[in-house]
């Protein structure tokens, strides 16, 4: 499960799966709330879903599951505040909701390829 959790998220909307408004629902609401905690729970809240059935309408929905999902948007975030700011790598850590700087360059590292520090160098020398 971990190995098929780690690679590379493609975002589709298919049909089927969650419908357009809970769709947005749940993006306004992941990206409102990166910085937090939060549980597949609070999700499944938001579209009136048991924890079970909204995770696979979310899969049919987005292609992967929400917590793909999260960790990529908190990576995203995480390249936006390392290319913006010159916050601490732990700072980002906390901006992005992980849990520690080695949690946030763990998954750094698997998605993008490179560590955070080795990221934030090749763009300051891109600029």
């Amino acid at each position: 499960v971990r190995q098929y959790c780690h690679q590379p998220l493609k975002l589709t909307v298919a049909s089927g799966g969650l419908s357009p408004q809970n769709q947005r629902r749940v993006i306004e609401y992941v990206e409102e709330s990166l910085s937090v905690s939060f549980s597949l729970s609070d999700l499944a809240t938001l579209t009136q879903l048991s924890e079970f059935h909204f995770a696979r309408m979310f899969k049919t929905s987005f292609g992967c599951t929400p917590h793909q999902y999260v960790l990529f948007r908190r990576v995203e975030l995480a390249k936006i505040l390392l290319t913006q700011n010159s916050l601490s790598l732990v700072d980002v850590a906390s901006a992005c909701g992980f849990s520690s700087q080695q949690h946030l360059s763990q998954q750094f590292k698997l998605r993008v390829g490179a560590t955070p520090a080795a990221f934030r160098r090749e763009q300051a020398r891109g600029h």
